[in-house]
């Protein structure tokens, strides 16, 4: 009955205090929520909602006056401030629920977004478009965020933060996209047969793999070498059980690569580890304990990684 306010509600009372804007904002959508049931048992909640809004604002609540506050507050607040606040993420999310037709949500989310990224949070600036993308699903306004989130991970692929994808043939010449993985951990290994660095760190990811096993990640390699059979014969030797992507065609060998020249990889090798929503949580050479540190945090090892 008072429906999704009411989880809002619950789940940011306790968190009231850290900002009066939150505090002012939690308090409109308690009163938004005995607005609703009020509509639906006038007999029981009307009275309940005249008592509340007497309480709370000293005269009788109206939705239209608490809808024109609410935005202004986060305008001053959010959109004029120096600084990005801290608890941004949980007052967007809290007004996206209250008033979830307001035309300001979608500006909101992406100008707050915008502003993240621009001094260097990228990490905080692509968590709150992707939050707004949830929150303003019904919006009318949506694309435009959705415009602007697929620009901000246009101008920075491969970065923490940002989703990773690419598609290209696989040694048996099948086609292979990345975001089919979706649902599970991916680590995404960029390596070459000659350069033995490389190779042997490819050998210890996928053991990495099979010691955290219930972590369910997948490790996909992507072979910048320039024959398919020097690629094809390391993979049986070592009887590699990972997906490898190869492309034979002319100039993609090495960092020519265009998949390797996307995401700005200069040496070998080179790692990428996605979380299950496909979504870069580390990257980096040859540091195979961010991976095994990054894994930790994902589920629990069933052995300690070996010195192979």
């Amino acid at each position: 009955m008072i429906d999704r306010i009411s989880k809002f509600v619950n789940k940011f009372e306790g968190q009231a205090s850290a900002s009066t804007v939150l505090a002012q904002q939690v308090r409109d959508a308690q009163a938004i929520a005995l607005d609703r049931a009020a509509a639906l048992l006038p007999a029981e909640f009307a009275g309940r909602l005249d008592d509340y809004s007497q309480a709370t604002y000293g005269f009788a609540w109206d939705r239209k006056w608490a809808e024109t506050q609410a935005i202004n507050r986060l305008i001053s607040s959010y959109l004029v401030a120096a600084e990005v606040p801290s608890d941004v993420a949980h007052v967007l999310e809290l007004h996206s629920a209250t008033f979830p037709h307001h035309p300001m949500n979608v500006e909101l989310y992406s100008t707050i977004a915008e502003r993240l990224v621009g001094v260097g949070d990228l990490v905080a600036g692509t968590e709150l478009a992707r939050a707004g993308l949830r929150n303003c699903a019904q919006h009318s306004e949506i694309k435009r965020l959705q415009e602007r989130v697929n620009r901000i991970y246009g101008e920075h692929p491969g970065e923490i933060g940002v989703p990773m994808n690419f598609s290209g043939p696989t040694l048996r010449e099948n086609w292979f996209v990345l975001n089919s993985l979706q649902g599970k951990p991916v680590l995404v290994v960029f390596w070459a047969t000659p350069i033995s660095k490389a190779s042997e760190f490819m050998a210890s990811c996928v053991d990495l793999s099979e010691r955290y096993a219930a972590t369910q990640v997948e490790v996909v390699g992507v072979s910048l070498d320039k024959k398919l059979s020097d690629v094809s014969s390391w993979v049986a030797e070592q009887t590699v059980p990972c997906r490898q992507v190869f492309s034979a065609q002319e100039g993609h060998a090495g960092l020519s690569n265009p998949i390797a020249q996307y995401y700005g990889v200069k040496l070998l090798p080179a790692f990428f580890l996605l979380d299950e929503n496909g979504i870069v949580i580390a990257r980096g050479t040859d540091e195979l304990e961010v991976i095994e540190q990054e894994l930790r945090r994902l589920g629990t090892p069933r052995l300690a990684l070996s010195g192979r």
